[in-house]
């Protein structure tokens, strides 16, 4: 397509780290077994795209989605305080996720940025390849085993509209349980005092082991085997 030949710029502030907007618990708190499954050690990434309700003409420059968000973000992390933990694998190969807001390290990623089109001329992201939806999240390096579980980025275009680009751990969050944090920063962003739905952790209920079961063996006579008459076997069809 013509428009993904267009050289898409985008210009990029400075990376913060957004905290709650209340004092939360300072504490680890356990994940499940199934979450701490290697399988879930990654990141989804999704960028959600938001046309401006006006034309460009009547565009109000003052609008910043980017404070908005992250005004609302703040709010929401102290019901979803995890989030501005970090993952941090313990001796025993477990990860944990460790939370302690007063220290400098911790909090959400937060990525601020500006991009040199509107977002018609990428057709809305719409049908478009990957290549251009990767300039949209961000990708914030962290150090082996200790990861940030929620990493955002906020893309302004020149038409007035706007990206939101999210990146959450697949350990943290399956696909419901992230978009039920991002509808509670979209509630508080229009006004709420507080989200619809309130999360609670009690992970540490749900670990245990898994025990590797032999098959179990059903004895059977020759005379209740059943055989389908569509199995080949050496060319010629099985016979009961």
């Amino acid at each position: 397509m013509e428009y993904e030949k267009a050289p898409l710029k985008i210009e990029k502030e400075d990376v913060l780290l957004v905290k709650p907007s209340k004092s939360t618990p300072s504490c680890i708190l356990s994940l499940s077994t199934l979450d701490n499954k290697g399988a879930n050690n990654n990141i989804v990434q999704t960028v959600h795209v938001y046309r401006s309700s006006s034309a460009i003409h009547d565009y109000d420059s003052s609008f910043n989605p980017c404070h908005i968000f992250k005004e609302a973000l703040s709010k929401a992390l102290f019901y979803y305080y995890p989030l501005a933990g970090r993952l941090v694998r313990h001796a025993d190969g477990k990860f944990r996720v460790k939370i302690n807001i007063d220290s400098a390290e911790f909090g959400v990623p937060f990525l601020e940025a500006t991009a040199n089109c509107t977002l018609s001329s990428l057709h809305y992201l719409d049908n478009t390849n990957t290549e251009i939806a990767k300039h949209l999240v961000l990708d914030f390096p962290t150090p082996q085993d200790k990861n940030y579980p929620l990493v955002l980025m906020v893309t302004k275009f020149l038409c007035g509209g706007f990206t939101i680009g999210m990146g959450m751990s697949h350990a943290i969050c399956d696909g419901f349980g992230a978009s039920q944090f991002f509808k509670a920063v979209v509630e508080l962003a229009r006004g709420r005092t507080e989200p619809s739905v309130k999360p609670v952790w009690e992970r540490e209920t749900q670990v245990g082991s898994i025990a590797i079961q032999p098959f179990p063996q059903c004895p059977m006579d020759r005379k209740s085997v059943a055989f389908s008459p569509f199995v080949m076997c050496g060319g010629q069809e099985q016979e009961p």
